[in-house]
């Protein structure tokens, strides 16, 4: 099935060269496990490429027509 949508766009994203400071930082030894919890998460802010994609798989109704796939 061919899906529908798809013509959503977000804000042109630029791509780093090399990895950010707070991604670097999570190498250095030491802190609690909460604190490397949230360098963890705090590594993973900024823009990202995204697409999603909602397929439809399992039908508890009779005779119910799958829609086609959403794509955004």
């Amino acid at each position: 099935m061919k899906p529908r949508g798809g013509t959503s766009q977000g804000i042109d994203v630029i791509l780093s060269e090399r990895p950010e400071d707070q991604w670097s930082s999570l190498k250095k030894p030491g802190g609690s496990n909460f604190e490397k919890d949230r360098k963890v998460i705090l590594a993973m802010t900024g823009e990202y490429r995204v697409a999603f994609e909602f397929i439809e798989t399992v039908v508890f109704k009779n005779n119910y027509e799958i829609a086609r796939p959403c794509q955004s």
